[in-house]
């Protein structure tokens, strides 16, 4: 029984003292020491809000913008850092040469976030589960008492079950079609098509946060390898010249292991992703330069 324990909780446990290390090593400035060991953490799957605003953190201190607002993104993402990582990605913005207009989220995208947030698509499932129940014992109590009144709290029930199925569904398409992309190098050309003699639509630049359509993508770009730092050879070489623009976390890792095989991955250079800016415009970018994420996947 001992041994099963330790052998549940040992990784865990060296994971948890790999972090604290990290921390120690943030707090003395030591940070290309720090991503070294943060990006080994999420590399074995371990995920939570502190190891990404501290992994935040580190990249703003070796100057690596755009792989700082990726990792205060993804640490939004969680309850316990999403304040904190907001302030960050508030200071960050303004060490920015190039920001992008931003359009509002159309009101389905709204919806289908916010519902996301609060439930996921397995608390929807669960949800149209529990309906399905009420709708079931609604019906069979109606079989025997035959009253009306039931019956309607029964249709009612399987209509809510319904929706609640076809908004899991909707989420689930949407995050498995679409992934949340950071610009990391300088600028990047946007072309109507997937090829540079094709007409230029946009630029853009260090920083530009687009969403990635892979169901559009999904035929020219393959190949894909882990993005845990791989493209911070440029910003280990930077002078650490400015404050930074987040705070260190103390806390501990999460538990939870993900699936590293769908998220969190950087393309081969040479390949391209059809994309949609903040700015609504959409086109065909090379992902040389492109970090990306699934929310859904990071949680």
């Amino acid at each position: 029984m001992l041994g099963c324990l330790f052998a549940i909780a040992g990784p865990v446990i060296a994971q948890q003292a790999d972090f604290e290390r990290a921390t120690a090593l943030l707090d003395k400035g030591e940070y290309p020491a720090a991503i070294a060991i943060l990006d080994s953490i999420e590399t074995a799957g371990y995920r939570s809000g502190a190891l990404y605003i501290n992994a935040g953190v580190a990249y703003s201190g070796i100057n690596d913008q755009g792989m700082a607002k990726y990792y205060f993104l993804k640490a939004q993402l969680f309850e316990e850092t999403e304040d904190a990582a907001a302030a960050s990605l508030r200071y960050l913005e303004e060490r920015f040469t190039h920001r992008s207009a931003i359009l509002p989220e159309l009101p389905w995208q709204r919806l289908l976030n916010f519902l996301s947030g609060i439930f996921g698509t397995n608390g929807l499932f669960w949800v149209a589960l529990l309906f399905l129940y009420f709708a079931s014992a609604g019906w069979a109590g109606y079989w025997f008492l035959q009253t009306h009144w039931i019956r309607y709290v029964s249709f009612a029930s399987a209509g809510v079950m319904f929706v609640c199925l076809l908004l899991a569904v909707a989420i689930y398409g949407q995050y498995q079609r679409y992934d949340t992309g950071v610009m990391t190098g300088n600028q990047a050309d946007v072309y109507a098509g997937p090829s540079r003699d094709s007409e230029q639509i946009s630029t853009a630049y260090k920083g530009y946060v687009m969403q990635i359509d892979w169901a559009t993508s999904n035929d020219l770009v393959t190949g894909n390898d882990l993005a845990t730092g791989n493209d911070s050879a440029t910003g280990l070489e930077q002078k650490v010249d400015e404050e930074l623009g987040g705070n260190v976390e103390q806390g501990s890792i999460v538990e939870q292991r993900g699936n590293m095989e769908q998220g969190d991955h950087k393309q081969e250079s040479g390949k391209w992703a059809y994309v949609r800016l903040q700015n609504g415009q959409q086109g065909w970018i090379s992902v040389e330069e492109l970090v990306w994420f699934d929310p859904l996947d990071v949680r």
